[in-house]
């Protein structure tokens, strides 16, 4: 996987939310998209959220639920979420 790349704010609906209450200081809300046989292309809406820590344990959280080839990030929220939303979680801090 290559390092993840800030992108502008999407305006698009967020699939679920990161959550790990022990870890991050709140739900990041993310996108999944496949990107091909190897996986998928995530997206996480940071909104005001500057902490690399927390970015990169969320991403490490994905990828414990998904095969994750690729990551975006932004600041800022999506325009909503899917319905139903589906969230990711994964106990302790690493």
């Amino acid at each position: 996987m290559t390092a993840p790349t800030r992108i502008t704010c999407p305006q698009l609906q967020a699939e679920g939310a990161i959550l790990d209450e022990d870890c991050l200081d709140a739900p990041i809300p993310y996108r999944a998209d496949l990107a091909g046989p190897d996986g998928v292309a995530l997206h996480l809406w940071m909104g005001s959220c500057t902490d690399q820590a927390q970015r990169d344990h969320a991403i490490r959280i994905a990828r414990h639920n998904r095969d994750v080839v690729a990551v975006t990030y932004s600041d800022g929220q999506p325009v909503g979420f899917w319905q139903p939303r589906v969230d990711m979680g994964w106990g302790g801090c690493s």
